[in-house]
């Protein structure tokens, strides 16, 4: 069960799942919301997500040794055709979630790190160019 600082929403127009992330407690409470969030019906549902981070504090953030471990934790839990979208607005945020991108970089899974929450959706809803065959 998710803590109540958390909230899970999707949008009816357009299907993007919004995660907001109001705290962290701790890394381990984090990574068991998170392994909570992975099964619930309503995230396999969705191949478009939006975790918004802007209410979280500077003051507790994850360290870099702890996003090395999410993105474990992400590998380990692999979606194709999933395009997400983070949205920051704290400099300690904003650079520990571009790690979080650059570690956890692979073909058919896209990620992005915004502070602009509007710019996150027109990048979430940009439709994808057709693939090129060779």
């Amino acid at each position: 069960m998710l803590p109540d600082t958390w909230s899970l929403a999707v949008d009816d127009e357009t299907g993007v799942l919004v995660i907001t992330i109001g705290s962290i407690e701790d890394f381990d409470t984090f990574v068991q919301n998170l392994t909570a969030l992975d099964q619930s019906p309503v995230n396999r549902n969705s191949n478009k997500k939006l975790y918004d981070l802007r209410l979280l504090s500077p003051s507790r953030s994850l360290s870099s040794s702890e996003i090395r471990t999410l993105s474990s934790f992400s590998k380990r839990h692999p979606r194709s055709g999933l395009k997400s979208a983070y949205v920051a607005n704290h400099d300690v945020h904003y650079g520990l979630l571009r790690m979080f991108e650059m570690i956890t970089e692979r073909p058919g899974i896209e990620r992005r790190v915004f502070r602009d929450y509007d710019e996150a959706w027109d990048w979430l809803l940009t439709p994808e160019p057709p693939a090129v065959l060779d």
